[in-house]
């Protein structure tokens, strides 16, 4: 099928839910990921050419998410994105989408896009280094999401519907981003981030002709503490720690009005 979608890391749990919402609306999704039946390394500059150019691919979507504790975190982050950026640049393939972190703000409040970005995480600096990348060598259209920590319930049997009126929140994923710190951010479900890509994407394929490029804080503007919020979840053992308060939050107005969206999942009606 002409037109494809690339998904970079599409065998993580973001990557993966996402390539079963966009199959749903019968787009043809091309999975790129080390961990899946592609077995492609971003870092590998020759393979990556050849799938993307014998794909007809029109969207490139970055889901990668690796941990700064991977020994290959830097290596995947800098050298696979400089490789697919030249790759789209090469094939004139003009379609964008970036999953940043609102980690970019450092320990800020309320942050709008054009806040001063201070990071002071390893995932902070590097996602602002990649915005940077983006903004300095990609020569066409990008939308850049900066969202915050990624809830639900994967489910493999994908049904929009009915995962809507679920309240399942998935617990392994957020014990994973325990720190010392006692953190408050934005938590945002994860079929809430598909709608906002979907509108991307379609801002994008619609008003081609249109120079597009964005940046967008992504989320649901309710505040919340990891602590909190795994308290409140129930059956888990939860030390709060005697350490400084790391707070990121963001404001969203400008996604909204853009794109037209609000989020359905909003967790403060479960908590």
């Amino acid at each position: 099928m002409d037109n494809s979608i690339l998904i970079l890391g599409g065998s993580g749990f973001i990557g993966s839910n996402l390539t079963l919402f966009l199959k749903a609306l019968n787009y043809n999704v091309v999975v790129v990921d080390i961990n899946s039946e592609s077995n492609i390394d971003v870092r590998n500059y020759k393979m990556l050419y050849n799938i993307i150019h014998n794909s007809n691919i029109k969207t490139v979507i970055w889901c990668i998410d690796t941990y700064p504790s991977d020994i290959f975190y830097y290596e995947i982050n800098i050298t696979g994105l400089t490789n697919i950026i030249n790759i789209m640049n090469i094939l004139s393939i003009k379609n964008f989408i970036y999953l940043s972190s609102n980690h970019v703000y450092g320990n800020n409040e309320y942050n709008s896009e054009d806040s001063i970005c201070f990071p002071i995480t390893s995932e902070g600096k590097m996602k602002l280094l990649s915005e940077d990348m983006i903004l300095n060598q990609y020569i066409f259209n990008y939308y850049i999401l900066r969202i915050g920590n990624i809830i639900g319930k994967e489910n493999n049997n994908y049904n929009r519907d009915t995962i809507f009126n679920q309240i399942d929140l998935y617990k392994s994923n957020i014990i994973k981003k325990i720190t010392l710190n006692n953190i408050i951010q934005d938590y945002l479900h994860f079929l809430d981030l598909n709608e906002v890509v979907y509108k991307c994407i379609y801002k994008l394929d619609v008003f081609n002709t249109t120079i597009q490029k964005h940046i967008f804080n992504v989320g649901t503007e309710n505040h919340l503490c990891d602590m909190r919020l795994l308290n409140k979840m129930g059956n888990i053992d939860c030390i709060v720690l005697n350490q400084p308060i790391y707070k990121c939050t963001v404001n969203c107005l400008n996604v909204k009005k853009h794109l037209l969206w609000n989020p359905q999942f909003k967790i403060q009606n479960y908590i």
